[in-house]
């Protein structure tokens, strides 16, 4: 009898071994297919960023285009003005497009022209394009976006009389 308690302790141990082997194992695998299910959402997390930050430079960019435009006294020297401000937008590969619209259309204009106290007397009114490429392209979703802009200021220039 004394030889079957001795095998019977042995046995326990044993089990008690196992067990705590397989919640390693099983925290392990829980932790792995956690990972696995969060690295999507993360990088979908950060598309939506990329997204939300090209329209908020696209809507400054444009804004100050026409603020920049509306500080000079004539047509002309205000699309120089606001042509100025586009240009000093640095490309890259995330936004890699920015162009200037015709300020009543939604397709490009040659001469990037703003309206100056044209269509809205006493207004400029600028418009801006923005291509986005999304760094990380789900399936089934475009590889870019487009985001327009259009911002109104009232002319501040006069001419001295």
């Amino acid at each position: 009898m004394v030889f079957m308690k001795q095998s019977q302790t042995h046995s326990r141990k044993e089990t008690r071994k196992e067990h705590r082997s397989r919640k390693k194992g099983q925290a392990t695998v829980e932790m792995v297919i956690g990972c696995i299910a969060l690295v999507p959402i993360l990088l979908f997390l950060i598309d939506i960023g990329v997204l939300v930050l090209a329209n908020y430079i696209n809507d400054d960019i444009c804004h100050r285009a026409a603020r920049a435009a509306a500080n000079q006294v004539n047509a002309q020297d205000a699309q120089t003005s606001a042509s100025l401000v586009l240009s000093k937008f640095s490309k890259s590969t995330i936004l890699p497009d920015l162009e200037c619209l015709g300020a009543s259309s939604d397709t490009p204009s040659s001469a990037g022209n703003v309206d100056y106290d044209q269509k809205a007397p006493g207004q400029v009114v600028a418009a801006t394009r923005i291509t986005v490429k999304i760094p990380v392209p789900f399936p089934l979703m475009p590889e870019t976006a487009t985001f327009i802009s259009r911002s109104v200021v009232p002319i501040v220039a006069q001419k001295a009389r």
